[in-house]
């Protein structure tokens, strides 16, 4: 048995932000300028505010790296953060496709094409936390994420004021917690624990973007095996 649920966490309510209606991309040329690919962002309206964006490109067979890859809207290139999801030959050889991040804007044409991406003016940092914890700030808030199953330790604003300070939703126990991705914009912590609730084994995946005062939790439970 497996349960899968995602929560957008929006500093201490439970709140979904947003719904992207789908991201799209497609091979459009590869003139002599290089490779165009097409991002078709689709919001929904009222949406004035950058929202993350997450979506895996595939890419023509080339000996390009993630690094000569970067997203242009409008005005050029903005920042991204642009990792190889896979490749051929075993992952010895060329990319196959990509893991694109970067913060749309409604009403935006977005390309990834080749090229050099810009630094953000705002990025998520990781540091150590308490007995095997990890703390992540957005710059827009700040979250303490303990080596237990309670999953959040406390909560601040971008001022520093206290918004959560301890949190449980049961009984405690040990969890072991890394970040799996690290990057300027997107930062992805996974928390996991045996028979952690009512004997069912807990993942927790939390994503952190750059300049967001809201994480995107994605909780599995799963009987042992």
């Amino acid at each position: 048995m497996r349960v899968t649920s995602v929560i957008a966490v929006g500093m201490v309510l439970l709140i979904a932000q947003f719904k992207i209606l789908y991201v799209e991309c497609s091979h459009q040329s590869e003139a002599s300028e290089g490779l165009i690919i097409p991002l078709d962002v689709v919001l929904p309206d009222g949406v004035n505010s950058p929202v993350p964006i997450t979506v895996g490109v595939p890419v023509p067979l080339s000996n390009l790296e993630a690094d000569d890859y970067t997203v242009v809207g409008s005005n050029g290139p903005i920042p991204s953060q642009i990792r190889t999801q896979a490749r051929t030959n075993g992952n010895s050889g060329p990319i196959t496709w990509l893991l694109v991040d970067f913060q749309a804007m409604a009403g935006t044409s977005y390309t990834l094409q080749i090229g050099n991406s810009p630094s953000p003016t705002t990025t998520v940092t990781v540091q150590g936390g308490v007995n095997g914890g990890i703390i992540v700030d957005t710059d827009a808030g700040r979250w303490e994420i303990p080596a237990t199953t309670d999953l959040l330790a406390s909560v601040h604003d971008e001022a520093g004021n206290p918004l959560l300070v301890g949190a449980t939703w049961g009984s405690t126990s040990p969890a072991n917690v890394e970040v799996v991705e690290s990057g300027q914009l997107r930062v992805m912590v996974r928390l996991r624990a045996q028979r952690a609730i009512t004997g069912l084994d807990l993942v927790a995946r939390m994503h952190f973007y750059a300049g967001m005062p809201y994480a995107r939790v994605q909780l599995t439970l799963s009987a042992p095996v």
